[in-house]
């Protein structure tokens, strides 16, 4: 009896548990892509993402980078607390850190490095609705 019980209970157990993990969460995380800053520049150069997804500068350099928007204030300021549209800067990024952005406006965003004089990109955010 105390063993069929136990049983009982371990199945009901299991079931609650794969129940859990197995439902689906309906809001999905957003696209990202990854974008690494090389000693030779961007890479990919280009990258294409849909409104709301996001990308992640790597610097896999030995040297500091950034990517930035022209029109990015001179002065240190974040940008998302600006509400500033089409423009994003990821600040200084040391070799081996990273810094994502997301992307809520469709268009396309030409982006350079301060420190790089050649290095240029572009990020496409389509609407896909």
């Amino acid at each position: 009896m105390v063993e069929r019980l136990l049983v009982t209970t371990a199945a009901i157990a299991a079931l609650a548990i794969a129940g859990c993990g197995g439902a689906s969460d309906e809001s999905e995380p957003p696209p990202k892509a990854t974008v690494e800053l090389r000693d030779d520049g961007y890479h990919p150069s280009r990258a294409k993402i849909p409104v709301g997804g996001r990308i992640t500068w790597v610097n896999v350099s030995d040297d500091a980078g950034t990517a930035q928007t022209s029109g990015v204030p001179e002065v240190e300021l974040d940008l998302r607390k600006l509400d500033a549209k089409n423009l994003f800067d990821t600040h200084t990024l040391q070799p081996g850190e990273a810094e994502t952005v997301a992307f809520d406006t469709p268009g396309e965003y030409e982006y350079f490095s301060s420190f790089d004089v050649g290095a240029t990109g572009i990020i496409e955010v389509v609407d896909e609705r």
